[in-house]
């Protein structure tokens, strides 16, 4: 009975999220009429409304124009987005090879090597999944 009521909790929680979610992306594209975006928050804002639409190729092909345009500083948390999209869309190994890539830049960064774990883990590679945390 308790797990049920845990559950019911957890799924309206996740509704309101959505909801919430969806409301701000609204009103952001609602702006972008008003203020024209740089050419990165044009692919970003099109990067995060095709994930929230669950259109994950788009994302990707979003996420892949943010990576080849940011800057070097940038490139970590840019890679570790790139690898989320794969992620979303079911292709662990291009996740596994961008949170990688954004290790590598990036040493110091908790994230890309925790999502590296999470990646290793739903491949059932427990030896690499270690490794990375």
């Amino acid at each position: 009975m308790h797990l049920r009521t845990r559950d019911w909790r957890k799924r309206i929680w996740n509704k309101w999220l959505n909801r919430a979610g969806q409301n701000e992306l609204l009103l952001a594209n609602s702006l972008v009429a008003k203020r024209p975006l740089s050419i990165a928050d044009r692919f970003r804002l099109d990067a995060i409304n095709a994930t929230a639409t669950r259109d994950f190729p788009a994302a990707i092909a979003s996420y892949q124009k943010i990576v080849d345009q940011s800057a070097a500083g940038e490139k970590a948390n840019d890679y570790s987005d790139l690898g989320r999209a794969y992620e979303r869309n079911e292709q662990t190994d291009k996740a596994i090879e961008n949170y990688s890539r954004a290790t590598t830049l990036d040493a110091q960064a908790a994230g890309p090597f925790f999502d590296l774990g999470i990646a290793y883990s739903r491949r059932r590679d427990a030896s690499q999944c270690g490794k990375s945390l």
